[in-house]
C-alpha cells in the first residue's frame, strides 16, 4: 500500500519541498506524489519538473480532485499525507472525505502568525482551517511552537491534542557539512550571510540597517542569497543606505553551491519576525557557520537545541549588535557546539517517527 503525498515539490523551493524530497529519499515507504503547478510568475523550465510527480493545476478544486482520482489508483492508497500550504490542506481534506482514506495534515507554519502571503487567506478561511484541524486523523507539526499554534488556533484543536505529533525538519549532512579548507574563523570570508525568500516576514530591511551599523567598525561584506517579491525594495534600500558597494545579491543557490556559500561566510543572520522551524539556520550550523538570529518562537526552539549561535530580541538593533559581538568573541564555542548537536537533525533520524505514524495505516 502507498502513501499519497500532496505537497509542493521541486521546482518549488522551500522547507516543504525540501522535506518532501527527503521523505522520498530516506523513507522506505512507497509514495505517489501530487504537486500543484507553479504559479505563472515563477515558472521554471520543463526540465526542472520531476517525471515521478503528478503536477496539477489546483485553482479549480473540483477539477483537481477529479484529476487526482483519474491518475492515482486510490485502491492502492492507505493514507493521505498533505504538506500544508493550507489551501492544499483543504484539498487534501476534501479528497479524504471523497475517498474515505485517512488524512495526516502536516503543518509547516505558525497558524497564529502566518507569513505575509497567507494572512489574507487565513482571515477569510478561519472556519475551514479549524475544520481541517478537527477532521484530520493525525496532525504533524515541524516544531513544538507550531504544535502550540495549532492548539491555540481554535477550540476544535483541544479535542485533537492526542493525535498531534512533532516531527521536525532535518538537514542533508551529505551536502551541508564543513570543508577541511575552511574550518576556522580567520579562514572564512569576512561576510554576513542571509539565505531565504525576499518577503516581508524575513525582515531583510532590518538586516541591511544592522549591517550598515556593523560595517562602520568592521570590514564585513553582506551576502544575500534568494529572491522574492521584496527584492527590488531591498536593492533600493541598499542604495539608500550606501552599502550597495559591499552587498552582493547572489540570487537563488541550491545544493553544493549553497553549501559552499554557507561554509565560506563568517556568520549567517536570520532576522525573521516569524519562522515555523528555521531550515537555513540548521543548514548553516551544519556547515560549521554560527548563526545570529532573532528570537521568534520557531528559531528560538531550534537554536536552544543546536546551541550553534546567538539570539537577539526581534527588531532590537542594539541587542543584535551586542549579540553579534558575543558571536565574534566566542566563535569557536558556538561552531563546535553546533556541529556536535546538528547530527540529531540528520534526515533519516528525524523522519523515523513519521514512519511509525504511517505504519498505523499501512
Amino acid at each position: 500500500m502507498k502513501v499519497l503525498l500532496l505537497s509542493q515539490y521541486s521546482p518549488f523551493v522551500g522547507g516543504i519541498e525540501t522535506r518532501s524530497q527527503n521523505m522520498l529519499e530516506y523513507m522506505e515507504n512507497e509514495f505517489s506524489v501530487v504537486s500543484p503547478l507553479l504559479p505563472p510568475h515563477s515558472k521554471h523550465p520543463l526540465r526542472d519538473f520531476s517525471p515521478d510527480v503528478l503536477y496539477l493545476d489546483y485553482s479549480n478544486r473540483g477539477e483537481f480532485l477529479k484529476n487526482v482520482q483519474e491518475h492515482i489508483d486510490m485502491r492502492e492508497v492507505a493514507v493521505i499525507d498533505v504538506q500544508c500550504n493550507v489551501y492544499l490542506g483543504l484539498l487534501g481534506l476534501m479528497l479524504s472525505q471523497v475517498t474515505g482514506k485517512p488524512l495526516i495534515s502536516s503543518f509547516h507554519m505558525n497558524l497564529l502568525h502566518p507569513d505575509h502571503a497567507e494572512k489574507a487567506f487565513f482571515s477569510a478561511h478561519r472556519d475551514l482551517i479549524a475544520q481541517l484541524i478537527y477532521d484530520s486523523d493525525r496532525i504533524v507539526c515541524v516544531s513544538e511552537s507550531v504544535k502550540q499554534s495549532v492548539l491555540d488556533f481554535s477550540s476544535a484543536a483541544e479535542a485533537k491534542e492526542s493525535v498531534l505529533h512533532v516531527v521536525s525538519n532535518g538537514v542533508d549532512v551529505k551536502t551541508f557539512h564543513p570543508r577541511e579548507d575552511v574550518s576556522k574563523q580567520d579562514e572564512k570570508e569576512k561576510a554576513l550571510l542571509f539565505v531565504g525568500r525576499f518577503s516581508r516576514e524575513k525582515n531583510i530591511p532590518f538586516l541591511l540597517r544592522l549591517y550598515s551599523k556593523i560595517r562602520k567598525d568592521t570590514r564585513y561584506v553582506l551576502w544575500l542569497v534568494g529572491d522574492g517579491p521584496e527584492r527590488q525594495s531591498v536593492e533600493q534600500l541598499a542604495r539608500t543606505l550606501k552599502i550597495e558597494d559591499s552587498t552582493t545579491f547572489w540570487g537563488n543557490l541550491y545544493g553544493e553551491e549553497l553549501a559552499r556559500v554557507y561554509v565560506e561566510a563568517s556568520f549567517t543572520v536570520s532576522p525573521s519576525s516569524t519562522e515555523a522551524f528555521g531550515m537555513t539556520t540548521l543548514e548553516s550550523v551544519a556547515c560549521g557557520t554560527p548563526v545570529l538570529a532573532s528570537n521568534n518562537p520557531g528559531t528560538t526552539e531550534l537554536m536552544q537545541q543546536l546551541e550553534g549561535g546567538v539570539l537577539f530580541p526581534s527588531g532590537d538593533f542594539e541587542g543584535a549588535v551586542a549579540a553579534f559581538r558575543n558571536l565574534v568573541r566566542d566563535y569557536d564555542h558556538y561552531r563546535t557546539k553546533g556541529l556536535q548537536n546538528v547530527q540529531k537533525f540528520a534526515w533519516p533520524r528525524v523522519l523515523s517517527p513519521l514512519k511509525d505514524l504511517y505504519d498505523l495505516y499501512l
